[in-house]
């Protein structure tokens, strides 16, 4: 009887459930052990999404422990993964980051601002930000669609069919909540509070990476988790403050479904520091580590000069466009109007739907001229 109790006790110590959800034992989620020492983190997986930080992930992931990474168009939806029976992803333990929706999107925008060429890169710095939010070739809703297509419906499905999330189109308009869960907002976070909470995977934020950093050391056992901070652009005003109130409500509004995985992914991380003991003390202490780690290596500078720069007095501020400039107003009209369009193309330009002239605003869905607004 003594020993039960003994043995109940140790239990509810490695599932406490004062942190709103009862917690995995230590070491239960991470890779599997074998005889092979440091090979055993070979069954970890980079599912890299990007602008959210996976360059520096990749680091500590895959170049140090050899786990694999997923990365470009040609990889599916995490659920894909995770559904999948084979035995070549049995087993495998995946690690992302969320980010911030209108965050993420600015640090896309300024990336191709900096690094690409040809008309792709042209156009972003034809349109203001503003303008790319509402166009069809922003990535809306692109952590949902990465993270939560591909994984069972489930509450969403009252028909208890066996049925999954579709990946939502960028250039189809605003799609709601509704559109995909017909429970709505309510339910959906909580299907996707339950995807994320799930084994084998972590995802942590990049406004907390170090503390994410230390949660998973903790959950999977990495020694080590130091790393060097790679950036592809400098320069620019690329903070959601920079912008004006109704780009950042345009932004949100576009970005419905990544709001809410945010919202999720953040109540999961807080969970995640609270059941591994990452306090403030614990994430100091990794700050300390890592900076010895970048100064031993040297790697805070070398990394700095590969760092594409932006004036942000022009193509690093949010609110510039490049029509009627000397230097990229001819490249602007030279492009090809039903491929590269531009504000005012009206159809080639925004997604089908609740779109509104400069002289309107969008009130309840309806386009109401702006002087009687």
């Amino acid at each position: 009887m003594k020993i039960a109790l003994l043995l109940l006790a140790v239990q509810a110590q490695e599932t406490p459930t004062h942190c709103g959800h009862p917690c995995p034992a230590r070491g239960s989620r991470g890779p599997t052990k074998n005889v092979h020492g440091w090979r055993k983190w070979k069954d970890l997986v980079h599912y890299h999404i990007a602008k959210n930080a996976g360059t520096t992930l990749r680091s500590v992931v895959t170049k140090r422990y050899g786990g694999l990474e997923l990365h470009g168009p040609g990889k599916k939806a995490y659920g894909e993964y995770f559904n999948d029976a084979g035995r070549k992803w049995a087993g495998r333990y995946f690690v992302a980051m969320a980010r911030e929706p209108t965050s993420k999107l600015m640090s896309q925008f300024f990336y191709v601002r900096a690094s690409l060429g040809g008309d792709f890169g042209t156009w972003h710095r034809c349109v203001t930000f503003h303008e790319y939010v509402e166009s069809k070739r922003a990535r809306h809703n692109h952590q949902f669609s990465q993270l939560v297509a591909g994984s069972r419906l489930a509450a969403c499905d009252p028909s208890h069919n066996v049925s999954y999330f579709k990946r939502p189109r960028h250039e189809a308009g605003i799609t709601k909540a509704q559109d995909v869960c017909k429970g709505g907002a309510a339910v959906l976070k909580s299907r996707i509070l339950e995807i994320l909470r799930q084994p084998r995977l972590f995802v942590g934020l990049v406004e907390d990476f170090d503390a994410s950093l230390v949660s998973l050391q903790r959950e999977t056992g990495l020694p080590d988790a130091t790393y060097c901070h790679k950036r592809t652009t400098k320069g620019a005003l690329n903070k959601p403050r920079h912008l004006t109130e109704d780009t950042r409500h345009a932004s949100s509004r576009r970005n419905e479904l990544d709001e809410i995985f945010y919202e999720a992914a953040r109540e999961v991380h807080a969970w995640k520091r609270c059941c591994y003991g990452v306090d403030d003390a614990a994430v100091a202490d990794f700050r300390r580590k890592n900076l010895e780690f970048q100064h031993s290596t040297g790697c805070h500078v070398i990394h700095d000069r590969k760092q594409k720069g932006l004036d942000n007095r022009t193509v690093g501020d949010p609110n510039w466009h490049g029509r009627g400039t000397d230097q990229y107003g001819a490249k602007c009209a030279a492009l090809d109007p039903r491929k590269y369009a531009l504000p005012g193309d009206s159809d080639q330009w925004r997604p089908k739907e609740d779109w509104c002239p400069p002289s309107s605003k969008l009130v309840d869905g309806d386009c109401v001229p702006r002087a009687s607004v």
